[in-house]
């Protein structure tokens, strides 16, 4: 065929590989927002928040000693955008990568 380098990665490969990149990058957006389980437990945060978490940030604005729950509603609401948008976004890309030209 001839087609070399870019061309086959951009014509062949990528939309091959389109809808697994799309529905492991949801998931993992998705997973990422739910992480509070291990940093409260095993890390606190960890060093200079090192290993804190948007979710676990929220919890200390809200519910530590500052008690800022107004700020803490507004970064939780803030969050519920986000996931509803990767979900969004993804649901977009599964609709057009996931079409493989196949009768059906």
């Amino acid at each position: 065929d001839g087609v070399r380098g870019w061309v086959r990665f951009r014509k062949i490969t990528w939309p091959l590989l389109a809808p697994t990149t799309v529905f492991a990058a949801v998931v993992g957006a998705v997973l990422s927002l739910q992480t509070f389980e291990t940093v409260a437990v095993l890390t606190q945060g960890g060093p200079n928040g090192a290993s804190e978490t948007l979710v676990y940030r929220i919890f200390q604005i809200g519910f530590r000693p500052s008690f800022r729950v107004g700020y803490a509603n507004i970064l939780s609401s803030l969050l519920i955008a986000v996931a509803i948008l990767v979900g969004i976004l993804g649901s977009l890309g599964g609709r057009r990568f996931g079409r493989t030209g196949a009768a059906g």
